[in-house]
């Protein structure tokens, strides 16, 4: 009878039914309490029914009879488990691990309570050992991998589940495991790879398509990156986290007014969800919305006191709203709360320069360039100090670490140190070298010039735009000349550097500066000398300080090889004859378009044919990661007007007008941009086009073309820069025009126009070189120009402190120019009025900005042109460097 009671009892057990069939076997106990089959299926049926501590009693009972019953040490460890009792459980399994210790249940179970209370180099060794004991379990396989992910051994992690997939292909979950492996160690194509498996074995798992949307969000690709994250919302349409990132993907797109719903949606899900709420504080700031972007930073901020992004979003909507002191003082609480903060550091930096304290703004910005002096951004925002700030107010040293620092980058513009060389022109005692009747080489302060590192790496990267520099520069030039051919120079390193830098500056400066009496016939004796004499770098780099060479040595490559075959003139070579080279060969592949037979375009184009306007050396540069969005970029130049935001993530932007290129490589700022850059010189273009090469920019098209002929191009552009070129026109408003008319709708357009009023002193000029029958030579213009130095004309020396004095092609784009016409600010008012389009603000003028508001405080915006009329006409300079302004069609919002 207790046999047949025993098998109904299985019958019971096996059939689910767990509570019959532990009364049947307490039944079969009361009857006979050694019955070690009826306490096993008592002790499991007590398990199954969740009475673990029955469980235990019952299975400690059996190990009473068999203390090395297998199986039954497993059962009581898992019973404590399930009680939340780790030690009771861990010495159970191990109880059993004595007993059989190839047990796999029990070695696993250990690894897993191992790893489940953070041991995960023990849970290692045990899992480890189950996996061992069978490959073929892919439950043991995936607990082995899932704690080998939590000791970061990836690697290992995806072996083993590659093990897994070996058994069983078609396991959707491995497969998203392996891809979170791959991200783990920066491998995002193999994870993308897995990600799509796993979706495409089972298209069900929201995370893989989240990891699949961020994956083409990396690449930016983010037209795909919004589908499949839509995707993972179908999915979890609950999901606070999806509409997060779907939220951050439309901004992207620049689809903000859908990015602001989505974000809207995720807040409304999880209102503790602080990430999209400080996405939305950024997002409302974004488009102009600054009280809701303030109420809600806020919150967030009262969510997280400590949350970096949105002091910082709150620092910007502060300064936005045009509240200076309240943007500041975040910034400073900010960089209290973190110290070590470089985006906070470079955010008050930028804050102090935009509300015109710029002592303060250099001063840290000087701090944040020497702890990093590869960052871009600081570089830039420190040469934009230097040109507004006082010099008189720092001290040598604290400005002299500085500008070396800039001088060694190759991604700036260089040229508004000049300002620099002429605030620290006293410490060379500059004067009492060109006034001095004794020879240069034999002053005291020559040496100090020689030596001076600043001074040498300068000369080969900038004009000096001052003429004490110019005059004591070329007095050494010919002193030295006089020496040389005289025999009794004494060489030396330092001379020989010296020389070396000039020549690159003479170069750079095209052979205008000034020339003395003796010069020309040393000139020619230099000449002689290098065509009569052995081979000698210092006469060559000697005469180069008077002459291109390719203008003397020609077709010389003797010559030419023996200065390469020297590293130190090396660099000489390379501008003198391989620079030109190149530019020759490149010349021949650009492409033209339209016939460029207007007389104006013949007359200009011939000008810039014969001087490339302007040379240089290095410009601002941007690489990817500095790269902005094309709305931030022209709301920091119209500030504290914005721009509402619109238009595609990818944009086209067009050149008009680009010159020898530095336009063209400061337009690398746009993000996922494509430029198109025109202008009807080919020799500018071949300049322009070599730089584009150097800097490695590959999204630039080249064009030789008139504006007049615009139609002939294949696209519409978002973007169009145009400075310093329409009032060279014929006529400027049909350029404009014709600018226009390839415009997109809610397109931008950049221009710079000459102002009447600035250039009063530059059009007096023009009228005597007109009226004593100077042409555009280099022997008229250096005339000219001697002429003003000599003070024959005392009302143009303001002209001497333009940058434009000191080279050649500018010079001659300043004085000689073939077709100018200029503006007054009732005349632009016209222009843009005539052609339905939006004045958006001046740029480049944060200083002059805070004089305006102080004489019109109620333009908030600064975009009242009569009233700008009037501080023009009280301050005629303003605009010497052109009116230079954004605008944009009537009906585009701003």
């Amino acid at each position: 009878m207790p046999k047949e009671d025993l098998i109904k009892a299985d019958c019971l057990f096996e059939a689910g039914n767990f509570n019959q069939a532990k009364e049947a076997y307490e039944a079969i106990i009361s009857k006979d309490i050694n019955n070690i089959n009826a306490w096993l299926g008592f002790a499991n049926s007590a398990f199954m029914v969740k009475e673990y501590k029955i469980c235990i009693y019952a299975s400690k009972s059996i190990l009473e009879q068999d203390r090395n019953h297998f199986g039954i040490n497993y059962l009581i460890g898992s019973a404590y488990l399930a009680l939340g009792e780790s030690a009771q459980a861990r010495k159970a399994f191990k109880e059993e691990y004595l007993i059989d210790p190839l047990s796999l249940n029990s070695i696993t179970a250990i690894g897993e309570l191992e790893s489940s209370l953070g041991n995960y180099v023990k849970a290692n060794n045990w899992l480890e050992a189950a996996f061992r004991i069978d490959q073929n379990s892919k439950e043991v396989g995936i607990k082995l991998a899932d704690n080998l992910e939590k000791l970061c051994k990836w690697d290992k992690a995806i072996e083993i589940y590659r093990q897994i997939l070996f058994l069983k292909e078609d396991m959707a979950i491995i497969n998203y495991k392996i891809g979170i492996c791959f991200l783990r160690i920066d491998c995002q194509e193999e994870a993308y790879k897995s990600f799509l498996k796993a979706v495409n074995i089972d298209p069900t798992i929201p995370e893989a398509w989240g990891n699949i949307a961020n994956y083409h969000l990396h690449c930016g690709r983010f037209k795909e990156a919004e589908e499949f994250t839509l995707k993972v919302i179908e999915l979890l349409p609950n999901s606070d986290l999806a509409y997060t990132n779907l939220g951050l993907i439309q901004k992207k797109l620049g689809k903000y007014y859908q990015a602001e719903l989505s974000t809207r949606q995720a807040v409304n899900l999880n209102p503790l969800l602080l990430d999209a709420r400080v996405n939305l504080g950024a997002l409302l700031k974004d488009q102009g919305k600054l009280i809701e972007a303030e109420k809600v930073t806020l919150k967030a901020l009262e969510m997280d006191k400590n949350n970096e992004n949105s002091y910082f979003n709150l620092s910007l909507i502060y300064k936005e709203m045009q509240k200076p002191s309240e943007s500041i003082n975040i910034l400073q609480k900010s960089l209290e709360l973190f110290p070590n903060s470089l985006k906070f550091k470079l955010q008050l930096a930028y804050a102090y320069f935009q509300f015109n304290e710029l002592n303060k703004s250099f001063y840290l910005s000087r701090e944040i360039l020497l702890d990093n002096p590869d960052h871009q951004g600081i570089a830039s925002l420190l040469l934009n100090i230097l040109k507004d700030i006082d010099l008189n107010t720092l001290t040598l040293n604290e400005t002299k670490d500085v500008v070396l620092c800039l001088l060694d980058r190759k991604d700036i513009d260089h040229r508004i140190l000049s300002k620099y060389l002429a605030f620290i022109q006293d410490k060379f005692n500059l004067e009492n070298i060109y006034e001095s009747s004794e020879l240069a080489l034999h002053n005291p302060h020559f040496k100090n010039i020689i030596n001076d590192d600043l001074v040498l790496k300068s000369l080969g990267l900038l004009t000096f735009n001052n003429l004490k520099w110019e005059l004591a520069l070329t007095r050494i030039r010919h002193d030295i000349s006089k020496s040389f051919l005289s025999g009794t120079i004494q060489y030396s390193e330092e001379l020989k550097r010296f020389l070396l830098a000039f020549s690159k500056n003479c170069f750079l400066s095209e052979y205008i500066l000034t020339l003395h009496k003796d010069d020309y016939f040393m000139t020619d004796k230099l000449k002689e000398y290098i065509k009569n004499k052995p081979f000698n770098s210092f006469s060559i780099a000697l005469l180069a300080c008077y002459i291109p060479l390719k203008q003397i040595l020609g077709n010389l490559t003797s010559i030419k090889i023996q200065l390469e075959s020297d590293k130190d003139f090396h660099e000489l070579s390379r501008i003198h004859f391989d620079d030109l080279i190149i530019e020759d060969c490149l010349a021949s592949e650009i492409v033209k378009y339209g016939k460029m037979d207007n007389y104006i375009t013949k007359a200009v184009k011939e000008q810039y044919e014969e001087s490339p306007y302007p040379r240089w050396i290095y410009t601002n540069f941007y690489k990817e990661d500095n790269r902005l969005e094309f709305y931030k970029i022209i709301n920091s130049d119209i500030f504290p007007n914005q721009i509402n935001i619109s238009g595609e993530n990818n944009i086209n932007v067009l050149i008009a007008g680009c010159g020898t290129g530095k336009q063209v490589i400061q337009a690398s700022r746009y993000k996922n941009s494509s430029i198109t850059a025109i202008d009807i010189s080919k020799n500018s273009l071949a300049y322009a086009k070599r730089k584009a090469n150097e800097y490695g920019m590959k999204n630039v098209r080249f064009i030789n073309m008139d504006i007049l002929d615009i139609h002939c191009l294949d696209k519409s552009f978002d973007i169009i820069e145009c400075s310093g070129v329409l009032h060279h026109m014929a006529d400027p408003e049909y350029g404009l025009k014709c600018l226009i008319s390839k415009l997109k709708p809610h397109g931008y357009i950049q221009l710079a126009l000459y102002s009447e009023l600035a250039r009063a002193q530059i059009v007096k000029a023009k009228e005597i070189i007109r009226d004593i029958n100077l042409s555009p030579t280099r022997k008229d213009m250096r005339e000219f120009r001697q002429r003003i130095l000599s003070g024959e004309y005392l009302n143009f020396q303001s002209i001497t402190l333009l940058s434009d004095f000191y080279s050649s092609s500018m010079f001659r784009d300043l004085l000689f120019n073939k077709q100018e016409l200029r503006f007054t600010i009732p005349r632009l008012s016209s222009l843009l009025e005539n052609q339905s389009l939006n004045f958006l603000g001046f740029k480049n003028l944060n200083a002059m900005h805070e004089s305006y508001k102080i004489s019109f405080p109620d333009d908030r915006l600064l975009l009242n042109l009569g009233n700008w009329e009037v501080f023009e006409k009280n301050n005629p300079s303003t605009f010497i460097e052109m009116y230079q302004f954004w605008v944009t069609r009537k009906d585009t919002s701003v």
